[in-house]
């Protein structure tokens, strides 16, 4: 289901982004301890602020509330709980021209989005909270033949300081050490 708003624009800058994708596809695919690239100012600046003025409390209907061993996090995936922008900025980014740009930038054929947004939509890790180091679910839990072979991340951390933690952790494929820590900075986005 896809919900719109009349005479918005775009969220994310298609010309700048596929103007750059030889650049960024070698970028993607040089980076250790795997492919995955990381994209700052991601989206249109006033979009993101849309965005982020927009995202719902975690005392809204619809969240999840994950308390684990493994992880103590919220997560919300259902479009009926978003507001109109944040509705468009996900169908934006399933989009036929954005996924096709995503499977230039990966080099990972027949890409498809995941209406369900099941393992993405909305996440929030307050104060105290963790999301242990994991690989995430490969088979899809609905569409078995499914395939889970990208993830994006856009963080909407405004102020966000490096001395808060926070920091996605990238590590080597024997899961011994972290290769890579990359801060959650506002309008970043994280392709792996």
């Amino acid at each position: 289901m896809q919900q719109t708003v009349a005479n918005h624009s775009s969220f994310v800058d298609f010309d700048y982004w596929e103007g750059q994708i030889e650049n960024l596809q070698k970028e993607y695919q040089g980076e250790n301890p795997f492919p995955h690239i990381m994209l700052d100012n991601f989206l249109k600046k006033d979009r993101a602020s849309e965005i982020h003025d927009s995202f719902p409390k975690v005392s809204d209907d619809g969240w999840i509330h994950y308390v684990h061993y493994n992880e103590k996090k919220h997560g919300l995936n259902k479009l009926e709980h978003f507001s109109p922008v944040i509705s468009n900025a996900i169908n934006e980014l399933n989009s036929p021209r954005f996924v096709k740009w995503l499977s230039e930038l990966t080099g990972i054929e027949g890409l498809k989005s995941d209406a369900m947004l099941e393992g993405g939509g909305l996440h929030q890790t307050m104060r105290g909270g963790f999301l242990n180091v994991h690989a995430d679910f490969t088979v899809h839990p609905h569409k078995r033949n499914w395939r889970r072979r990208v993830n994006l991340i856009i963080y909407f951390n405004p102020d966000w300081e490096e001395s808060y933690g926070g920091a996605l952790e990238l590590w080597d494929r024997q899961m011994k050490a972290c290769e890579i820590a990359i801060p959650p900075f506002y309008n970043r986005c994280v392709i792996f």
